[in-house]
């Protein structure tokens, strides 16, 4: 049980969520609680998925699998059998769509897994599982501040714009349509933003680098 679940620590620190399904699982579960296990991963209904195989006489390995998983597996469902225990289970989709998946443990010597055994793998895939919810929703809410920042520039730079075309249209007698245009014209040709020249404009008054509108109507 110790390993079991110093095994769960080292996966809470781990960056791929992927990886925490695919390798994460069968390698706090074996040699932990089980003799064998295989992981098979489906991210998308339809698609390509991954398998990895834990234990025995097999070094751990990762195959591209192309049938679509078992309609048994894809429910979030514990079965235990006289030679295995096997557990489907369903992601949350939040930015991604679901991933569906399944986890078949398997012992040697003819060990008839217990309930106990079975209630911990089942979970083990919980933890797993619930550490991909949790990065798929850290990476929504990053995603999302910076949509709300980038937002939030858009917005001041468009008020700043505004606002400094009023300055210019006050102080030179312009059109706004002129004003605009004198603006535009004052950014680029100091390589900075409409929302960066017009806080310019804000600040001192005039037009960055001495500008001046052209003389007549």
């Amino acid at each position: 049980m110790a390993r079991v679940v110093h095994g769960l620590q080292a996966l809470d620190a781990d960056p791929d969520p992927v990886l925490v399904l695919l390798q994460g699982i069968g390698d706090v579960l074996v040699p932990a609680a089980a003799d064998r296990c295989v992981v098979e991963l489906f991210p998308r209904e339809g698609r390509a998925g991954m398998r990895t195989e834990h234990g025995g006489d097999v070094a751990e390995r990762l195959t591209p699998i192309f049938a679509p998983p078992a309609r048994s597996a894809t429910a979030r469902r514990l079965v235990r059998r006289r030679d295995r225990v096997s557990v489907g289970f369903v992601t949350a989709g939040l930015a991604e769509p679901s991933s569906r998946g399944s986890v078949t443990c398997r012992w040697d010597d003819g060990h008839v897994p217990t309930e106990q055994e079975a209630e911990l793998i089942q979970l083990v895939v919980d933890h797993c599982v619930l550490v991909l919810y949790r990065q798929r929703l850290a990476e929504s809410l990053r995603s999302a501040r910076l949509r709300a920042g980038t937002l939030q520039n858009g917005v001041r730079d468009t008020l700043q714009t505004g606002a400094a075309v009023g300055v210019l249209m006050a102080r030179y007698g312009l059109s706004q349509e002129r004003a605009t245009d004198l603006l535009h014209r004052s950014a680029l040709s100091g390589g900075r933003s409409m929302g960066e020249t017009g806080e310019t404009v804000l600040r001192t008054g005039e037009l960055p680098g001495g500008i001046r509108p052209p003389a007549g109507p």
